[in-house]
């Protein structure tokens, strides 16, 4: 699980107000050890953890490990904080015996600490905590829920903690480095928070792939506002807005359309257009005749006109208005 996907989960968390506790995992910055007779020996990027002394081994191996609490949200108080725990892998176990954890006095850093320059230690936080040779590949869990409220509260700095062989049990024993790449079971330091400091509000969410929210108790009421255009939203809480804000038109019938520009393709006459792009041609699909003085008019036989303006006259016959149009010759009787 990745820093942003704890912080993910975190955040969501609070927003759903989930009943009970729930936990935050802190990011494992640095772990290191020494050993007493190598001084100027850096074990920064080794594999294991040694943790060994007296009366078991002739040399002490100290572990140390840092945690960053950034994971924590921002308005989380010591007051907040109701369990913290270290869970160690136990990679191999020679000889049976117990360790205390310490809080580290002094800064250190994974890179350059050694036995000539390794940091002072402070109170003992747990003491005495059991190894057995059976323990080989099972963890140990330490409560150090005191430790963390401390630094969380600012009263004591966050140097990380000590792996010490026990004076009276002697320990030799090597854990798990976040270096391990026979079991991967790095050092962990799992807070647990109250349900009252579950409340709060997400006002940013980062995440690589689209969000998801199970909650078997209760069901998730969440409210993240709206996206801005800028960030391929809609600014908008309603259709008719987000269309507005958009310079969209609704689907359907409606008003919304005023304009078209832009078509690739005419209108078709079923469509209400004239299927076609240039005016004599769209003149043309509709039957109509161009405005004005041009030759587009429909011809009518002049006898057609004439029967439309006068009404049909009898065969043989011409009436005087007709002679008007056409210029009637004198009927000859019959016999001249």
């Amino acid at each position: 699980m990745t820093k942003r996907t704890r912080v993910l989960m975190v955040a969501l968390t609070a927003l759903c107000g989930v009943q009970g506790a729930y936990g935050v995992t802190a990011t494992l910055m640095g772990d290191s050890y020494t050993v007493s007779t190598l001084l100027t020996g850096n074990k920064g990027k080794a594999a294991i953890l040694q943790v060994s002394g007296p009366p078991d081994t002739a040399t002490t191996d100290t572990a140390y490990l840092q945690f960053d609490l950034s994971t924590l949200p921002a308005a989380v108080t010591a007051a907040d904080i109701s369990k913290a725990t270290l869970t160690v892998f136990l990679n191999a176990v020679t000889a049976s015996g117990s360790f205390d954890v310490q809080d580290v006095a002094s800064p250190w850093t994974e890179s350059t600490i050694t036995a000539a320059i390794a940091p002072s230690l402070g109170a003992i936080e747990q003491s005495a905590v059991p190894v057995a040779t059976t323990d080989k590949n099972q963890y140990k869990v330490i409560d150090v829920t005191n430790v963390v409220k401390a630094w969380r509260a600012g009263t004591l700095p966050n140097f990380g903690l000590a792996l010490v062989a026990n004076a009276v049990d002697g320990l030799n024993a090597k854990f798990d480095s976040k270096e391990s790449t026979s079991h991967s079971q790095v050092p962990r330091l799992e807070i647990t928070l109250n349900a009252a400091s579950s409340s709060g509000t997400v006002t940013n969410v980062t995440a690589g792939s689209p969000l998801s929210v199970t909650n078997g108790s209760t069901t998730p009421n969440i409210t993240l506002g709206t996206v801005g255009l800028a960030n391929g939203g809609t600014n908008a809480t309603t259709a008719t807005a987000a269309r507005g804000n958009l310079g969209a038109a609704a689907s359907g019938s409606n008003s919304d359309i005023t304009a078209l520009s832009g078509l690739s393709t005419p209108l078709s006459v079923g469509q209400g257009g004239t299927a076609a792009s240039t005016a004599a041609g769209a003149r043309g699909n509709l039957g109509a005749a161009a405005s004005g003085s041009n030759d587009d008019g429909i011809q009518i036989e002049l006898d057609q006109a004439m029967q439309l303006r006068f009404g049909v006259a009898r065969a043989g016959e011409r009436n005087l208005d007709q002679c008007r149009y056409i210029g009637c010759r004198p009927t000859a009787k019959p016999g001249q």
